[in-house]
């Protein structure tokens, strides 16, 4: 809107010197704004609940939700009252300088409405270091750019807007990456594990010799896996954890008096082979008490609420609650380790903590029987097809049993990938595409609003090439001043992402330095290139009819 009024002052002028009062012109304007309103909020809310709808199908598509994203009467009326709102205040302020500047500076003014209607005067910097890099047509280029403050900070921030938003989506599609993220949870071909862990069941040792014996395997890790609690004593939690903790409702209730404090834990059962393998066995304390041992990771996904330290006891109850009589069996273990990396891959957003001990330990003492996870790799040269359809058959035969494929869940990670990469740089690319067009609608209207002073310049001697660089060197500076601002934006972004997000994706706090520099190099080359059309019109002008141009 203040585009549009700089851009028909001498309009304005026109009219006002044959009667129209500056009332009358502030209602044309905000009328002009009520009609565009009109138009494009309603087209808006019917484009946002069409885009609402397709973003949840492909959603519904992927994880299996059910949330249809029909429009209610709220959800359609909201956003037409802030659209309105939202533009009736845009256009107050153009129609509120347009309509107090005088007919005489309407018909002879040149440069910025919202100086000049305030009486300040022009402050001309010459800036020796923009001539010493840019030439004299550089200190001409950026004196025009900050003649008009508002219309410059207003294309600044759009453009930086549009970086910015690049580099955090492409930070987000790159730890998007399939393999990465499939790798964090799975790190074999196949899975056999349990839909279901209420039970103290699992795969036998009859199925795991069955599956030894499939041509094509490779190797095998079985491992005891359940959900459950680990009890803690105060002692055992930080400050944030007591607070946590001490509202619960089920203190008192369903837990022992000593251990009152619970925190949902993964308990994983390792052979004793695999956790000497990894380095982190240690063998049963000599104390009289002869306490089993078990290994902490604890505050998993950057949470802070357990503070357990190396021969700390806790207990550890295990709740069957869809076998018979709901079995609950208990036993208190001694911390032998507190862990910094686990010593196999796992699915960290599982819990608060996770429990690693020896399967001898979980059956004898929690009554876990069976296998409830076993990774499975082939050879190259294997029978997929034969494979595959064996697992399915002991997954199958066994009771809530699931096959887990890592080819399958790479190809269901990348069509999430590339999903929300469309919709991100779709996205994306609609605000550079405004923000392109608001440069070219500004370099316009400079033209416009500068013939005269183009015609005086090349009246003086100043030849087209000189007035094509002035005009190419406000592009460049257009984009090498969004390009500083949107990388410093984007890269603040990238961490207000990581430390918003991380406890809920799997993310690394890295910064991609070639797309920053790509991203700013790219809008630098398209704000240079869209100056060619204002360039065209204002090295078209006649000579003397812009030193005599009113329009």
């Amino acid at each position: 809107f203040n585009i549009s009024s700089v851009e028909r002052l001498r309009h304005f002028g026109l009219l006002r010197s044959i009667g129209l009062t500056p009332k009358q012109l502030k209602k044309i304007l905000i009328g002009e704004a009520l009609l565009l309103a009109l138009i494009f909020v309603p087209i808006g809310v019917i484009v946002g609940g069409l885009g609402t709808k397709l973003i949840l199908r492909i959603i519904n598509n992927i994880i299996g939700m059910k949330s249809q994203g029909d429009l209610n009467l709220f959800n359609v009326i909201v956003p037409m009252i802030i659209g309105f709102i939202s533009i009736i205040i845009a256009s107050i302020s153009p129609a509120r300088i347009s309509s107090k500047i005088s007919p005489i500076e309407s018909l002879n003014i040149e440069g910025n409405i919202i100086e000049n209607s305030k009486g300040k005067s022009k402050k001309k910097n010459k800036n020796k270091v923009i001539q010493k890099m840019f030439g004299y047509t550089g200190k001409i280029a950026f004196t025009n750019l900050v003649r008009n403050k508002k219309r410059f900070y207003a294309t600044v921030i759009s453009i930086s807007i549009s970086i910015a938003l690049f580099i955090t989506a492409n930070y987000l599609v790159k730890n998007l990456n399939p393999y990465y993220q499939v790798q964090k949870s799975i790190d074999s071909d196949y899975v056999l594990s349990l839909q279901i862990s209420d039970e103290p069941i699992g795969y036998s040792e009859e199925v795991i010799n069955e599956i030894k014996n499939i041509h094509g395997i490779k190797s095998i890790e079985k491992m005891k896996f359940y959900h459950s609690s680990l009890e803690l004593k105060k002692s055992h939690l930080s400050e944030k954890g007591f607070e946590e903790n001490k509202d619960d409702p089920t203190i008192n209730k369903d837990v022992d008096e000593e251990w009152p404090y619970t925190v949902s834990s993964m308990f994983v059962g390792l052979s004793e082979e695999k956790l000497k393998e990894s380095g982190i066995y240690e063998p049963m304390a000599e104390q009289g008490d002869k306490l089993p041992n078990l290994y902490i990771m604890q505050n998993l996904n950057y949470q802070d609420i357990t503070n357990v330290v190396k021969n700390d006891k806790v207990q550890v109850k295990f709740s069957y609650k869809h076998f018979p009589n709901r079995i609950r069996m208990s036993k208190i273990f001694r911390v032998a380790k507190v862990l910094k990396k686990p010593p196999i891959t796992f699915n960290a957003r599982d819990g608060d903590s996770i429990i690693f001990m020896s399967t001898n330990d979980m059956e004898k003492y929690l009554g876990l029987k069976g296998y409830q996870k076993i990774d499975i790799n082939v050879t190259e040269d294997g029978d997929i097809q034969s494979i595959e359809q064996k697992l399915n058959e002991i997954a199958n035969n066994q009771k809530y049993g699931k096959l887990t494929i890592f080819r399958d869940q790479l190809a269901m990670y990348e069509r999430f990938r590339l999903e929300i990469a469309s919709i991100l740089y779709i996205l994306i690319g609609v605000i550079i595409l405004v923000g392109l067009v608001n440069i070219v609608n500004i370099m316009t209207i400079n033209v416009i609003l500068r013939r005269r002073e183009f015609g005086m310049l090349r009246a003086l001697g100043m030849t087209n090439q000189q007035l094509r660089k002035v005009l190419t060197k406000e592009g460049l500076f257009y984009g090498l001043i969004s390009s500083g601002i949107g990388s410093i934006v984007g890269i603040a972004l990238i961490c207000l992402v990581y430390y918003s997000a991380r406890r809920g994706i799997d993310l690394e706090l890295e910064f991609d330095y070639i797309s920053i520099i790509s991203a700013c190099l790219i809008t630098t080359i398209l704000t240079v290139l869209s100056t060619l059309l204002p360039l065209r019109k204002a090295i078209s002008l006649n000579v003397v009819e812009s030193i005599r141009a009113i329009d």
